[in-house]
């Protein structure tokens, strides 16, 4: 009888807080003080509800990747610590937009882009291709340590990076001397801008951007 009710009450208890201490108190009458404590320690380290998880940052896991070649790829990013074999997402934002899927070689001791204007705050690492197309010579938006599943539809690139429900989307324009790559919460221009970085080509280019 009473391992059916431990039974019943640990399983309703994984679900409904409130049971949590109608079962500690089961477990102390009948003389179970030990496994009472253990149960404690248990079951209220368990979260409430559905797991959280860690939240996504658009400042240190978003960055840029040159493409000089498939088996040459340069990534630029302001964090210094991330480890080698990190799972790296890239996207070419240019139509049709692609995703390609590859992994940090290695943390270089200097800069591997070709533009010219990084800042100081910025790490530079190597990336080996996995699975994937991209634009050769071009220019990628990399998405580094993130579980998520990318989706192209209608030629777009599509995310929901920090699980809010909105999906994120990709843009790439260009100034007169450079790209302006962006993310968005929500279409592009018509949703909530997320993330930017310009791209300094050193050479004058016609405009596209529109804002």
């Amino acid at each position: 009888m009473f391992l059916k009710q431990l039974l019943s009450f640990s399983l309703d208890a994984a679900r409904a807080p409130q049971l949590k201490a109608r079962l500690v108190l089961l477990l102390v009458d009948n003389g179970m003080k030990v496994l009472a404590a253990a149960f404690i320690v248990f079951i209220f380290a368990l979260p409430y509800g559905k797991a959280e998880a860690k939240a996504f940052d658009f400042q240190s896991q978003l960055d840029v990747v040159d493409m000089r070649s498939r088996n040459e790829v340069c990534m630029t990013i302001p964090n210094a610590n991330l480890a080698e074999r990190s799972r790296v997402q890239i996207v070419s934002p240019y139509k049709p937009q692609a995703v390609a899927v590859a992994f940090i070689q290695k943390k270089l001791s200097g800069s591997c882009s070709r533009n010219p204007d990084t800042s100081p705050n910025d790490s530079f690492y190597s990336l080996r291709i996995l699975s994937g197309k991209l634009e050769p010579e071009g220019v990628g938006i990399a998405v580094v340590g993130a579980k998520v599943d990318f989706r192209v539809a209608n030629g777009l690139a599509n995310v929901d990076l920090n699980g809010d429900g909105h999906r994120e989307y990709f843009r790439v324009c260009t100034s007169q001397e450079g790209l302006h790559l962006t993310i968005w919460s929500g279409k592009s221009l018509s949703g909530v801008r997320r993330w930017h970085w310009y791209y300094y080509l050193g050479y004058d280019v016609e405009p596209s951007c529109t804002s």
